[in-house]
């Protein structure tokens, strides 16, 4: 797992989130990674560190962190609490391990940005 950085592809992060979502989506659970463009992308991705997994040139995981992470008045979280979104994994490396494997380095780069609460963020459920 490595940073996401300038020479890699907004558009190929998209796919994948489209990818890792299809299945949500066909079955009526409409999350927002499923359908965003690469615009959204890259805005979601100018809000935290976006980290990807790789297998050989091909991106096959992602999440987002922030921390502290700035919610709307009244969004059910703790003050201070940092978030993370974009969760996904390629239906290819389903059941490895992998999504375990992303959401423990969300949680660590949460706490290491100094928030001791994470919170999953949810825009449109994802």
């Amino acid at each position: 797992m490595r940073r996401f950085h300038d020479g890699d592809s907004v558009e190929e992060l998209t796919f994948l989130l489209h990818r890792a979502y299809a299945d949500h989506a066909a079955a009526g659970r409409v999350f927002f990674a499923s359908y965003q463009s690469p615009q959204d992308t890259r805005h979601r991705l100018s809000k935290g560190e976006c980290w990807v997994a790789t297998k050989g040139d091909e991106l096959v995981g992602t999440v987002t962190v922030s921390a502290p992470h700035t919610t709307p008045t009244g969004y059910p979280a703790p003050e201070g609490a940092g978030s993370f979104w974009q969760l996904a994994v390629d239906p290819s490396q389903r059941g490895s391990g992998l999504g375990h494997r992303l959401l423990t380095l969300a949680e660590a780069r949460i706490a290491t940005l100094g928030s001791s609460h994470a919170h999953r963020h949810f825009r449109g459920g994802g």
